[in-house]
């Protein structure tokens, strides 16, 4: 099951500063305190309520005090394709008006460590299974390395029905398999992300 394999990932990725910077603003501060480890939660930019996204993030304890230690971010976001098409007025007389229809598209954008081999695209697994692969768009110190694919209707799906989302990253200088996965829980995935679909209707 791949990607959805459209000019409209490039897009996506041509205006992903707009997304970066979306995240970026709505990710730090207290908004940050709010995006937790063992669950998936809704936020939204203040006085902004249609502009919101879907988080969790992912810890590993830290041996020298025991301590969570936050080493990705995974968010979604819904981005709107516009696709013209022709509507039936009149089924007798044959007559068509050319309308709009707004389809919308879940972005999902995983902030992961650094020092990873950006030729190796990360893998998506749900359950220890393949669904995807991510695309890598930048890398900044404060963030990480920014990772980004689109989801279909599918593979919404099986994160709703899943337990948990691993991402497969290769460090770099390291062979192909000689990797880690990064792990998210799909706690509370199903409500988060129908409470941000309602939100666009």
């Amino acid at each position: 099951m791949n990607l959805i394999k459209t000019s409209f990932l490039f897009k996506i990725i041509l205006l992903s500063a707009f997304f970066i910077s979306n995240l970026t603003t709505i990710s730090n501060g207290n908004e940050q305190k709010k995006i937790y480890a063992d669950k998936w939660v809704s936020l939204c930019k203040k006085d902004l309520e249609k502009n919101c996204l879907i988080a969790i993030k992912s810890t590993i304890k830290n041996p020298s005090n025991n301590k969570d230690k936050t080493i990705a971010h995974a968010y979604i976001e819904l981005a709107s394709k516009i696709q013209k098409q022709m509507n039936l007025i009149d089924a007798e007389e044959q007559t068509f008006k050319l309308g709009e229809k707004r389809t919308d598209i879940p972005v999902l954008f995983i902030d992961l460590p650094l020092n990873l081999d950006l030729r190796i695209k990360p893998i998506i697994l749900i359950d220890n299974k393949e669904i995807s692969q991510l695309e890598y768009i930048t890398c900044h110190g404060q963030v990480g390395c920014k990772s980004i694919g689109l989801l279909n209707e599918k593979q919404i799906d099986l994160l709703s029905k899943g337990k948990n989302l691993d991402v497969f990253v290769v460090p770099f200088g390291n062979q192909k398999t000689q990797g880690f996965k990064v792990n998210f829980s799909l706690r509370g995935f199903t409500k988060s992300f129908n409470q941000l679909a309602s939100l666009n209707k």
